[in-house]
């Protein structure tokens, strides 16, 4: 976690809520300058890139288990590299020259008939951390990095266990108090759900991807997820990337007493939160970034010389690629089950029979083929990217090939609460 969250909660407000009090703005600037940090850090601050059922490190060239919500990178899709991602049109960055791709599963918001409407992104916080060892150093991504944090089949808790404390929620409240919690706030959430997830920093020297997307990582000793020495097998002390996903939650009837939130894969607690990310980052500016903005920038990224050369809000905000997958995800309406085969509450031991899986149209070249799991053989290019460019940016941009592992896909059955499509029969107790 940063430090002081009691005023970095308040930041996005600040870059995205023009409209807030001068006083307010003026009080929180005045305590940030009193106040010191033991460690650096700066911000990027995203809007919304896509909303899509692809995971490219997980099942690339495939549809997924579970719709995510997309920043960064214009060229995401089925499949992504490092290098393509460098190839880019725009990045949901305000710094062009962090090409990176982050995602993170989908929310929904569940109503009283069983049925859900997709909750839109307000916006995304990336923190770049300088959580260094005792030897005082840390070190850049390197390139192509893939990396996951956090565990979809997750269920449980264990104070003891990093990767859980690693994840927890915010019920952002800017006029009075924002309670944490290690699930799903139990109230309404005026200023959104803030949903997070530190990454581990700890890198083994070798692999840029492991099987399970996490072995080659490791989070520091010490039981705390940000902060601590790295374990011998993995020396390599790398920047801390530590996620902040808000979700717009204010927009929907609260009811006491339901669940009124689920992600994408049917968590209705929290618990299996988690996040994904590909190093997309120009090499040479993340590098002396690392080494030059050691002070607290929060999101003001002028402030670091390496990144005043690409900054361009304008191409950042109209930085947008549409759906892949040909399917309704529930945007704006409700739908009457989540996309693919997902139960709610979730449900690892279920499974799905006469699904049929949508094709993945990118760039209007779709590839498909039908079964009862979330599968598709074949990759296509990434989407057409769009952006409202307030400078120049000639490049292109298409969804390169990954040599990753895909990970085991689950099929999870449907709750009694919910009504499967007419095209899929779900069974399996719950």
């Amino acid at each position: 976690m940063p430090d002081l969250e009691a005023y970095t909660m308040l930041l996005p407000s600040l870059v995205f809520y023009p409209r807030i009090h001068t006083t307010v703005q003026s009080i929180i600037f005045l305590v940030l300058l009193l106040t010191r940090h033991a460690y650096g850090f700066w911000i990027l601050a995203h809007s919304s890139l896509t909303i899509d059922r692809l995971d490219p490190i997980v099942s690339p060239g495939q549809v997924s288990t579970h719709v995510h919500t997309v920043v960064g990178a214009s060229s995401f899709g089925p499949t992504v590299s490092g290098e393509n991602l460098l190839q880019s049109k725009c990045t949901t960055a305000h710094v062009q020259d962090d090409k990176s791709s982050y995602w993170a599963p989908q929310l929904y918001y569940r109503s009283e008939n069983g049925s859900f409407t997709l909750v839109p992104i307000l916006f995304v916080n990336t923190y770049y951390e300088q959580r260094a060892g005792q030897d005082g150093n840390v070190s850049a991504f390197p390139p192509g990095l893939r990396m996951v944090a956090g565990d979809p089949t997750r269920t449980t808790y264990d104070d003891n266990d990093p990767s859980n404390k690693a994840v927890n929620f915010v019920c952002l409240d800017y006029s009075g108090t924002s309670p944490e919690s290690k699930e799903f706030p139990k109230t309404n959430c005026k200023d959104g759900l803030r949903a997070q997830v530190t990454f581990p920093s700890c890198w083994d020297g070798k692999n840029t991807d492991s099987d399970d997307h996490k072995s080659h990582m490791s989070y520091p000793e010490g039981g705390n997820p940000d902060n601590g020495e790295c374990p011998q097998s993995h020396p390599i002390k790398v920047i801390t990337l530590f996620h902040e996903w808000i979700f717009d939650v204010n927009k929907f009837e609260f009811k006491d007493g339901q669940k009124n939130w689920v992600f994408s894969y049917g968590d209705d607690v929290g618990y299996g939160f988690h996040a994904d990310f590909v190093n997309g980052w120009k090499q040479d500016v993340l590098e002396a970034a690392i080494k030059e903005c050691t002070g607290d920038l929060f999101a003001n990224v002028q402030g670091c010389a390496p990144f005043v050369p690409s900054i361009n809000e304008g191409v950042a905000q109209g930085c947008t690629i549409p759906s892949q997958v040909d399917e309704d995800v529930g945007k704006d309406h409700p739908i009457d089950a989540l996309p693919g085969c997902n139960s709610v509450p979730m449900n690892m031991d279920a499974t799905c029979s006469n699904s049929t899986t949508p094709a993945i149209n990118g760039s209007g070249e779709a590839s498909n083929s039908a079964g009862g799991s979330s599968s598709m053989s074949g990759a296509s290019s990434g989407g057409t990217a769009t952006a409202s460019n307030t400078g120049s940016d000639a490049s292109t941009g298409t969804a390169g090939s990954t040599t990753a592992s895909p990970g085991s896909s689950s099929t999870i059955s449907n709750s009694g609460s919910t009504t499967a499509p007419a095209s899929m029969s779900i069974t399996g107790s719950t």
